[in-house]
């Protein structure tokens, strides 16, 4: 029994540390700051299920960089985290982008201006860190659903 007990010790000890969820949230801030889409891509697992904030349903790293290419690319805003909290392999962080409001009403990037709430993510990610499932909630009124109508048409609603 003790021996079988050391060898499971053993065994388990030998399995590669999980990666901390955070920690690939705090990444997938620096891709987006860095307009990085490949980088912020290779984040997801191949087969990874993202609800937009849009309310899209995108499967797998395909959809994901559809999505995120065209967003980035057309982005100057500043995103940060305002808490994350992590618990087992799941990962939840407020987020807020630099914005201010154009002349119609919409809120636009702007590096100059003030810090909006703009989604609470949350992310469970593999033993490697890959996120597997990914949901943005947007905050009330944030930038999102003031702009739902020019939100990229990857995925299929639920």
């Amino acid at each position: 029994m003790k021996l079988r007990l050391a060898a499971g010790l053993l065994a388990l000890s030998a399995l590669p540390a999980a990666a901390a969820p955070c920690d690939t949230a705090r990444a997938y801030l620096l891709h987006v700051n860095a307009r990085d889409a490949a980088g912020l891509v290779n984040l997801f697992a191949e087969d990874a299920l993202f609800r937009t904030p849009y309310g899209a349903v995108l499967h797998g790293r395909g959809e994901v960089r559809q999505f995120y290419a065209p967003l980035l690319a057309g982005s100057a805003a500043a995103v940060r985290a305002v808490s994350y909290y992590d618990s087992g392999n799941v990962c939840t962080f407020e987020l807020e982008a630099q914005s201010r409001r154009s002349e119609t009403g919409d809120f636009v990037p702007d590096t100059n201006g003030t810090w909006i709430p703009t989604s609470v993510d949350i992310f469970a990610v593999d033993a490697s860190g890959k996120i597997t499932n990914m949901v943005a909630y947007p905050a009330p009124r944030s930038r999102w659903q003031d702009n739902a109508a020019a939100a990229p048409t990857v995925g299929k609603l639920p």
